[in-house]
């Protein structure tokens, strides 16, 4: 891949990359500094272990305000913006690099003159994808340090708030949409289409994947008690289980002729939250960041595949 080749492809997709780069970055920078200003109002640990339990000693009553009114102004815009910046210019960029030459005509000559369908496919998108994977990472980032800002003590690499949406599994995420953008838009032809088909797909695609994913973990959920489960929020949720009088655990399914609660809405039997600990959160974090980094090789060759296959304009 040559220097003019990278430049060419960066300036064919300049306008979208330049826009969605400084809007991204822009979000990024907010967000770090952000959680850094929110991190350093957060009353003592001593006054979040008091809110928790229900009081409010005097002296929490001067850092407990403007903690929570910097979280309302700054975290909740900030983190909207991250997590949905990067799927926008994951289909918005992904989507023209070969959409747009196909739908002005200009492949026709591009392809007569490229020594190799591939070579060019490649030279087109390879830049692309190394602006919207570093994004990503820095993106995955900020909420990280956002989240860690805003719930104080808590442990962002042993918790699956916001599981998805942050850190490592965002990037991958927008790596992955990205690289459909790219198929999809090769596939059709035609760059407003195949961005509302990319939405499409991608939502489908990735509610599916997470859904198996979470299946998956299932099999690492352990039974997890009421207080245990009010103390705090590392635990990812699979289902809730009562607790029959010889100790075994059952599910709903288990009460087909009645409820597990009385007539005035109370648990007959003690509950419990089948759940995965939040110690297992890299573990998930690394296999759902796997598997769609073999989707994103998969939806990349496929475009590639449609591009040395098809008739070009």
């Amino acid at each position: 891949m040559t220097f003019d080749a990278i430049r060419l492809s960066m300036r064919l997709g300049r306008f979208e990359i330049v826009t969605f780069s400084l809007l991204l970055l822009g979000a990024i920078i907010g967000g770090v500094a952000a959680a850094a200003y929110i991190a350093s109002l957060a009353p003592p640990a001593a006054c979040l272990d008091a809110m928790a339990e229900g009081g409010m000693p005097s002296i929490c009553e001067q850092a407990s305000p403007a903690f929570f009114a910097a979280q309302n102004t700054f975290a909740g815009p900030l983190t909207s913006a991250l997590v949905a910046l990067p799927f926008a210019m994951a289909a918005f960029v992904g989507v023209p690099i070969v959409a747009r030459e196909l739908e002005r005509g200009t492949s026709r000559l591009a392809w007569s003159l490229a020594p190799s369908r591939w070579r060019w496919y490649f030279a087109r998108v390879a830049p692309a994808l190394l602006v919207v994977a570093v994004l990503g990472l820095l993106a995955g980032h900020a909420l990280d340090r956002l989240l860690a800002a805003t719930e104080p003590g808590l442990d962002v690499s042993a918790t699956f708030v916001g599981f998805g949406f942050r850190g490592v599994v965002l990037a991958s995420r927008m790596l992955f949409l990205f690289c459909l953008a790219v198929a999809i838009g090769a596939i059709l032809g035609r760059t407003l289409p195949a961005v509302i088909l990319t939405a499409i797909v991608a939502f489908v695609g990735i509610g599916a994947g997470s859904d198996l994913h979470r299946q998956m973990l299932a099999a690492e959920a352990v039974p997890v008690s009421e207080e245990a489960w009010g103390e705090g929020f590392a635990y990812l949720f699979i289902e809730q289980r009562f607790q029959l009088p010889d100790g075994t655990l059952v599910g709903w399914d288990y009460f087909r002729d009645g409820e597990p609660y009385d007539s005035e809405g109370n648990a007959i039997y003690p509950q419990f939250m089948m759940a995965v600990p939040g110690e297992r959160y890299r573990f998930a974090e690394t296999v759902q960041a796997g598997a769609l980094g073999a989707a994103s090789v998969v939806a990349l060759l496929l475009g590639g595949f449609v591009v040395g296959r098809r008739r070009p304009g």
